[in-house]
């Protein structure tokens, strides 16, 4: 099963999204902010991100760019309340995510993308 950061500045969702993807038997680490994901990547392993699109000190792009510039292989799913940024994100390597959900994210759906980025990566 894979280890997990996610990054969401609302506290249900985030403990929402882990509780659940505990229950898969996931390993989740929970950030608040995007400035605790960019140092929480930095300072242990993940095999993915999951990250909202709108947090407090820099937007979603700038989280996902940053945790690439030093860690190119991330694995990053986005998520946001607004499809129009989903839709906006940059076609670039360092801030395209692998999949994106506009919220309310269903489990199932996220679980069967963090599946398919499981199985890429081997």
């Amino acid at each position: 099963m894979a280890r997990i950061l996610i990054a969401e500045d609302n506290e249900k969702l985030r403990n929402l999204l882990g509780e659940a993807l505990v229950l898969q038997g996931h390993s989740v680490c929970e950030a608040e902010h995007d400035r605790l994901a960019i140092r929480s990547w930095d300072q242990s392993f993940y095999d993915v991100l999951i990250t909202d699109m709108q947090m407090p000190f820099a937007d979603g792009p700038e989280v996902i760019r940053t945790i690439r510039h030093n860690h190119p292989e991330a694995k990053v799913i986005a998520m946001s309340a607004d499809p129009h940024i989903l839709a906006s994100l940059e076609q670039s390597a360092l801030t395209t995510p692998q999949y994106s959900f506009t919220k309310p994210v269903d489990i199932t759906t996220l679980q069967a993308a963090i599946e398919q980025l499981e199985q890429a990566a081997t």
